[in-house]
């Protein structure tokens, strides 16, 4: 499971923006699981997976065929998923349930993707990337920001570059 994560996480980092369809389904599929795993802790591994790839699927499946919904959605997950790392990560307090976190995060990524597409769908994919590649990797909550930061980094600077040269041709 953890070796799909990082393959998932570096996807992300350098072609996030190029595929488009990868950051809406990787989202969906990460935050499935998740979400499965805190509904349903008592069930065997397998249905975690399960629920998380059919929404991954279906994320992916949707930013082909509705990308106009696609975007909204992508930016909802992945912002709500960045959020909730985050306010873990930093030990901060929201003073309410994990999910006002995610839900705050998630109209912030919604927004700033619909209004900003490209620039926001490269530091979300980087910011969502990044994390994977963070969470799969076995660090300490420290060295674990770091690696966050420095691979959202490149994977910005990496996405801007193809970006800009993909605009040159």
């Amino acid at each position: 499971m953890l070796v799909s994560v990082f393959i998932v996480g570096i996807l992300l980092l350098t072609l996030g923006r190029k595929l488009f369809w990868l950051f809406v389904g990787g989202s969906g599929f990460v935050v499935a699981f998740y979400l499965t795993a805190e509904l349903l802790p008592d069930q065997p591994t397998w249905v975690f997976l399960l629920v998380a790839i059919v929404a991954g699927l279906l994320g992916a499946w949707l930013a082909v065929s509705l990308q106009w919904l696609a975007v909204g959605v992508g930016g909802f997950l992945g912002g709500g998923y960045i959020a909730v790392v985050l306010v873990e990560s930093l030990n901060l307090s929201v003073g309410g349930p994990e999910w006002v976190s995610f839900a705050v995060g998630g109209v912030i990524g919604a927004i700033l993707l619909g209004a900003i597409f490209n620039p926001a769908l490269i530091v979300l994919s980087s910011l969502v990337g990044a994390t994977l590649v963070a969470d799969s990797l076995p660090l300490g909550s420290g060295s674990s920001i770091v690696v966050m930061v420095v691979a959202t980094v490149m994977g910005i600077i990496v996405q801007s570059h193809m970006f800009q040269k993909g605009k040159k041709e």
